[in-house]
This record gives structure tokens, sequence and C-alpha cells, in this order.
């Protein structure tokens, strides 16, 4: 089978290197395994199981142009341990979440024909039932391959009975994939840079998806007001007993007053009036940078620092997980490698 990846769509071959190069930051031995197959080599991969020897690995027949990987459009990774390419779970796990961060879908979320070595580009959904229909054969889709390892060729309009204005829905109704990764990719074919999913940003999107060439500009946000106040002035209030005492009650009182400075930085320029001395150096909102090899969560949170308190159950460990944006958390494989993965950038927040 091909393990060549310059046989794959250009931006995937891109994708593949920004993945490879996450994986090395984590300390993870990711190999690139199946690209592009043929006809002949779908077919045979087919047979697997069926009437040669081996295990099924795949429903889809040469003929049938039902694989991904026809399409290059999909490739496929291993664990590069010789001995445990595919026995680890969490490694899989994680490499899924990393390829899913930067637009990838992932086989490891399918619900039918779980494919956790999987990835590919979610353009076309995640099945190739749509390139079928739209191109007919391989030879027609990579004709409209681009040189381009960033974005795709921008496509025309598409007709919709959507009337609203949700760049969601929207995509739903022309069967546009609509996560925010994919709208991403669209805002920078439209000339819509910085995407951050605003409000202003989708609209002028959905108008030029529409083919609306009235599309609004995007306006650059309005510079921040400035403080009517000075540092000292706040200081010398909270110094006089104006905003009560104790921090919390002092922080939510200067907030209700209009402080637009840092409470910390208040709280410093009082202990300077007062001739306390302070460290000028603030403390760190982070735990210590994990940089050991485990993968297993209370191993982590020990190895940074993290008080017994929070460790043995996902109970314990939850304030921890909403502080790092994890809702609900119940801590699955998933939840916990995405802490893991926190705390190995050394961006895991303190509770």
């Amino acid at each position: 089978m091909a393990r060549d990846i310059k046989q794959l769509h250009p931006r995937l071959q891109t994708k593949v290197e920004e993945l490879k190069a996450l994986c090395a930051k984590e300390g993870l031995a990711i190999g690139i395994g199946e690209c592009f197959r043929s006809v002949a080599e779908q077919d045979a991969l087919y047979a697997q199981g069926r009437t040669t020897a081996g295990n099924i690995v795949t429903n889809a027949k040469g003929s049938s142009y039902s694989s991904q990987h026809q399409w290059g459009i999909a490739v496929d990774f291993f664990k590069n341990v010789k001995g445990h390419e595919y026995d680890d779970a969490a490694f899989f796990s994680r490499v899924g979440a990393l390829a899913k961060s930067i637009g990838l879908g992932w086989g490891g979320d399918w619900t039918g024909f779980v494919d956790r070595p999987h990835l590919y580009l979610p353009d076309w959904g995640s099945t190739a039932s749509k390139l079928k229909e739209q191109y007919g054969t391989f030879e027609n889709f990579k004709k409209t391959w681009t040189q381009s390892s960033e974005t795709p060729k921008q496509e025309a309009a598409q007709p919709s009975t959507y009337t609203g204005n949700s760049i969601v829905e929207y995509l739903n109704s022309v069967g546009k994939p609509s996560d925010f990764a994919s709208r991403t990719q669209y805002a920078a074919q439209y000339g819509i840079s910085n995407y951050k999913g605003t409000a202003e940003q989708n609209l002028k999107l959905l108008a030029l998806m529409r083919g609306d060439s009235s599309a609004p500009e995007t306006q650059p946000t309005a510079p921040a007001p400035k403080p009517t106040k000075s540092l000292e002035d706040w200081a010398e209030e909270v110094r006089a007993g104006k905003h009560g005492t104790g921090h919390e009650n002092r922080k939510a009182s200067l907030k209700k007053a209009g402080c637009t400075y840092d409470y910390e930085k208040v709280r410093a320029k009082v202990n300077e009036l007062c001739g306390v001395k302070t460290s000028t150096k603030p403390a760190s909102i982070y735990y210590p940078k994990y940089t050991g090899n485990s993968y297993g969560i209370d191993t982590v949170f020990a190895a940074i620092g993290i008080p017994e308190a929070f460790l043995g159950k996902p109970k314990n460990r939850k304030s921890i997980a909403e502080k790092n944006g994890v809702k609900n958390y119940k801590g699955t494989q998933d939840q916990n490698l995405y802490l893991i993965g926190l705390a190995k950038q050394g961006k895991l927040k303190k509770v």
C-alpha cells in the first residue's frame, strides 16, 4: 500500500506536517501509514479477512470508490514504536484530538465502523458519497486541486432554500461542514482574516458564500476607552477604605466603579504607597509544565505539584477541569487527555 503523502490532496499534505510537529512537541511518536490507494490496492485490502488471510479492516470495495483513501483526502497513522503500533488507546485519542484541533476529521469519532488510526479532510463529510456525486471519478476531482496547501479553491455560491442569518444553518443546508475549523477555512477563502466567529464576521461570510456582492465590510474593533482615573487614584481610594475590606470585596467594588486596571496592579500600587515591598514578578496562573511520558491523569497531576486532595476521583479533579474549560467533567479518557495535553504545554490553569 502507498505511503507517499505527496499523492494526497495538497492541503492534507500540509495538515499532516502540522500534526507531526504538534506530536513532536508532546513527545508522541507518530508514524504515517496508508495514504492514497488505487482501485487494485483497495480491492486487495477488501479481500483481507474475506478471501485472503488476515482480519477485515475495511468495508469499501475498490471498484465502488467508497474509501476516502481513493480520493486522496485521508491518511492513516500509527504509534512508531515496534511491537506497539496499535495497542495504545491513549496515544490514538491524543493524536486524534490534536488532528481535530487543526481542522481534520478523525475516524475514532465514528459510531459504526470506528477507525482510530484514520484522519481525513472533513470538507466533504465523513464518507466519499459527496465526492462521488459531485465529481464521479478521482481524476475529475484531482483536477480541482490547487497547489495551495492552506485553503481549497473558492467555490461558487450554492443554491439553498435557507433564508435566515445563521452561517451554521446555511452551511448545513448546502451540505457543507459547519464546525469552527471549517468556517475558519471558508473565511480565509473569502478574504476574512483573523476569523474569530464574531457575529459581524459570520454575517459577512454568509453574504459572501451566498454570492452577495454587497457584503458588509468588517470594521476594526474600536479601541478601549482610556481610563479616567490613574492607577494611583484607584490605589488611593483603596487606601482610604472606599472599596471595603478583603480582596474579593475590593475587586468587585473596583470593577463596579469602572476601574479597568487589573486588581493585582492596584494592589501592588497600594503596597507601594504604603511602603510595602512586593515582588515585581507576578505569580504564574499555570501549574508547572509536565515533562514526563505518562498519560495517567493522577500521575501527571502529582508530578506538577497538584495537591492530593485533587487526585483519585473525577469529583476531586472537577474544579481543575472547569477552570480549564472542561464542562460537565466526568473523568472520561478524552477529557483527561485534554487536561494532560495542557499540562504538557505548561498551560494547565491553577485553581
